[in-house]
């Protein structure tokens, strides 16, 4: 049995106005690369580029998708534990059950509701509707 701690983003919707926002803030905070990353896609391909074409296509580290796009942010952001995930035809973002002496120092300070306010603070500066937290399970 596989579980996480976080997120299902397999049909969260991405607004265009919060994303852009975000990642202008995500410059402000040193992190430019992403908005230029999406100025260049917009530039480049002969078709409008919106968000969802620049979260389908992102990568980090062997994982694609928003919710790569998430975990590479926080993580870089806030230096918690933080993975991507999938089972059951979903994609998951959030913490998977470790021993403790494999969580970041970082992770050990915070409680549950602390974790999950963090992601939902990221999570609501990409998505149209609040998307909930809570522990999901499935089998391989």
């Amino acid at each position: 049995m596989e579980q996480i701690f976080g997120a299902d983003l397999t049909y969260e919707k991405v607004s265009e106005e919060k994303f852009e926002k975000f990642l202008e803030e995500l410059r402000d905070r040193g992190l430019p690369v992403y908005l230029e990353d999406y100025e260049y896609m917009k530039k480049s391909f002969s078709l409008p580029v919106k968000p969802k074409v620049y979260l389908d296509e992102f990568s980090n580290i062997g994982e694609y998708g928003v919710h790569a796009f998430m975990k590479a942010v926080i993580d870089k952001l806030e230096d918690i534990d933080i993975t991507c995930d999938s089972g059951n035809g979903h994609i998951y973002v959030g913490m998977k059950p470790m021993a403790s002496w494999e969580f970041k120092e970082n992770t050990l300070k915070l409680t549950e509701r602390e974790y999950a306010d963090i992601l939902q603070g990221y999570l609501d500066k990409v998505f149209d509707n609040e998307v909930p937290i809570y522990w999901h399970s499935w089998k391989e």
